[in-house]
């Protein structure tokens, strides 16, 4: 049951919110705040539930939309219908859903009153918000064409923002452009995992950016994400913040994961490997760079 539970809910995406967490604590820790444990351990497992919650509220309004057409689900696209076995059906989704955002908001509360971090609801609400406009009922923003910059805002710099504040109690330009490298991953695995759902989501009417413009163009957008990632490490290092060891570790791997791209252009059976390399990538970077910076 448990494994189950853990494939239903793609668990395994959390590693790359979990890669922003890190990332964005070692920068902190940079700007010389002093973290306490149990603090770091209450805002990473309540964003961690944050994303499950977005994950499995996902699943939950595209039951009946593009996941009833989807005959290409893998581990990494596909949602609901590639819940194994059908052994949960779409009301569990719902009740998945509100066990985590529930947990979520529990925690943020132990923050808020703990730590007095008393915008912790307003970052919180936003993420939520956001989240519920990419899914949200009718399609939500995925539907019009809007859904991949939610995605970004939502898993980049407004996580890293509020991750930054509650770890902080501070607001400021560091907590948004940290997230940029992770949101711009983020992105990347949304959009390369578009397109293996394309019929899929043309024919449950969502009008995603590779629905409307092909495969091609959503690789080249793929392409532009990894060097906006670097050009975002490139500004931390600008501003004192991030070491020079970091900054290439971040650059190196968003470039080569760039360069792979562009080799696989029109090969649409390349896309698979591209999934996995693209979450993979998106971990070992933030996390890689995490470990040189406070070495």
């Amino acid at each position: 049951m448990l494994k189950n539970i853990l494939i239903s809910t793609r668990s395994p995406f959390v590693a790359a919110t979990f890669a922003n967490i890190v990332f964005t604590t070692v920068l902190a820790h940079l700007c010389s705040y002093g973290i306490p444990i149990p603090l770091f351990i209450a805002v990473a497992t309540g964003v961690l539930f944050l994303h499950l919650g977005a994950n499995t509220a996902n699943d939950y309004y595209d039951w009946d939309n593009s996941d009833k057409f989807n005959r290409n689900a893998s581990p990494f696209n596909g949602g609901s219908r590639n819940n194994p076995q059908n052994v949960f059906s779409r009301g569990t989704f719902l009740t998945f859903t509100v066990i985590f955002f529930v947990a979520a908001a529990v925690l943020g509360l132990f923050v808020m009153l703990k730590y007095h971090r008393n915008l912790i609801p307003i970052y919180g609400l936003g993420g939520l918000f956001l989240g519920f406009l990419y899914s949200g009922p009718r399609g939500g923003l995925q539907s019009r064409g809007l859904g991949e910059l939610a995605i970004f805002a939502a898993f980049g710099p407004v996580l890293s923002a509020g991750i930054f504040y509650a770890l902080t109690g501070t607001t400021g330009l560091t907590g948004f452009i940290a997230g940029i490298p992770g949101g711009a991953a983020v992105l990347n695995i949304l959009l390369i995992n578009e397109i293996p759902d394309e019929d899929a989501d043309r024919l449950g009417g969502k009008n995603n950016f590779n629905v409307r413009f092909g495969h091609r163009k959503t690789l080249m957008f793929a392409v532009f994400n990894d060097l906006i990632a670097a050009a975002a490490a490139f500004l931390l290092f600008f501003f004192g913040i991030l070491p020079i060891i970091p900054l290439v570790i971040l650059s190196v791997i968003f470039i080569v994961h760039a360069v792979l791209i562009v080799r696989k252009f029109g090969d649409k059976t390349a896309i698979p490997n591209l999934q996995k390399l693209t979450i993979t990538a998106q971990a070992i970077a933030l996390l890689t760079a995490s470990a040189a910076a406070v070495i």
